[in-house]
């Protein structure tokens, strides 16, 4: 008990340097009652090899404490290192990947959560997303990459269960087949996050204020597609 206590301690004086408040602190132990403080320094680390401004990091382990409580060699490589691996491999430079990672921090807890996939099921989660994207006409001159840099969280989401219905839903509503590919390529990079946008709640309700009350045509959502932001 001692010595958990002091390891807490011990703990507990780290973050206060670097830059953690009462309250953060507080919630982390909170949600977590055990954590070595070599996994704190050696994950801390690791964090800013990867090109994260260290003063960033207090917000995105604040979001994401479960980080803290893995070992390095054994846990968290091999649950993070999918998610990077993939933003790596897909043009990105290590200060994006670090970018997307600040932005966007529950991009680490879809990696390291247990309950989530594993290494394995990650990369073919990855494929399956990458098969979607480039079937959507976005395959030139490395625009998957950017788009998933910028909206990193887009990875987090079922491809079964959102993705397609979401592109599913855009080849029903009556844009010209001719155009059709063009369209969803052109919708998906000017505003990427209309492929998780919800069908139900905001396309069908936006789709038909569109067409039914204001009288416009269909294809202007090609024109301006941060309309389903609204």
């Amino acid at each position: 008990m001692e010595s958990s206590n002091t390891d807490k301690a011990h703990t507990v004086e780290f973050l206060k340097e670097k830059g953690f408040t009462k309250n953060r602190t507080q919630n982390v132990f909170r949600r977590f009652e055990s954590i070595e403080e070599s996994h704190v320094r050696d994950n801390w680390n690791y964090l800013k090899s990867m090109g994260i401004q260290e003063k960033k990091l207090p917000h995105i382990v604040s979001k994401c404490p479960r980080i803290l409580t893995l070992s390095l060699d054994n846990k968290l490589l091999s649950k993070l290192m999918p998610t990077v691996h993939c933003l790596e491999t897909l043009g990105s430079k290590p200060r994006d990947v670090a970018a997307a990672i600040a932005k966007f921090p529950s991009t680490l807890v879809h990696s390291v959560e247990d309950k989530l996939w594993s290494s394995v099921t990650a990369l073919r989660q990855f494929s399956e997303i990458l098969d979607f994207l480039e079937d959507c006409g976005l395959d030139q001159d490395g625009i998957i990459g950017r788009i998933l840099v910028k909206h990193p969280f887009i990875i987090g989401y079922s491809f079964e269960r959102r993705l397609s219905p979401t592109t599913g839903f855009l080849k029903s509503i009556g844009l010209s087949e001719l155009d059709l590919k063009k369209t969803i390529a052109v919708l998906v990079t000017e505003y990427p996050p209309v492929l998780i946008r919800s069908i139900k709640n905001c396309m069908e309700p936006r789709i038909r204020f569109l067409v039914g009350v204001m009288g416009r045509d269909i294809s202007e959502i090609v024109e301006y597609p941060q309309y389903f932001r609204h």
